[in-house]
């Protein structure tokens, strides 16, 4: 059974994953997750795709290194389409 506050805090862990993947959390967060992942019957799926496709990414960016001018294109894409950068976040 979950609570609004469960799906609340579902939702939070599921939006971090990307920085907690990253290694962009704070300590207190990163424990937040932690106790979260190993609690939640939900978000454990979602770390595991998450955490495979990043490896995937690694793996294909080792393998095809892309033009700073595509760089440049997708970076603009995702800041148009409302990602925000983990650094600016912070600000």
């Amino acid at each position: 059974m979950t609570t609004d506050d469960q799906v609340l805090d579902c939702r939070h862990v599921v939006q971090r994953l990307w920085d907690y993947l990253d290694g962009a959390l704070d300590a207190a967060e990163l424990a937040a997750i932690d106790a979260h992942l190993a609690d939640c019957e939900r978000c454990p799926p979602h770390f595991a795709f998450e955490r495979s496709f990043l490896s995937a990414l690694r793996t294909a960016r080792r393998e095809h290194d892309a033009p700073e001018a595509l760089r440049a294109h997708v970076a603009t894409a995702l800041v148009a389409a409302g990602f925000v950068p983990a650094a600016r976040r912070r600000e």
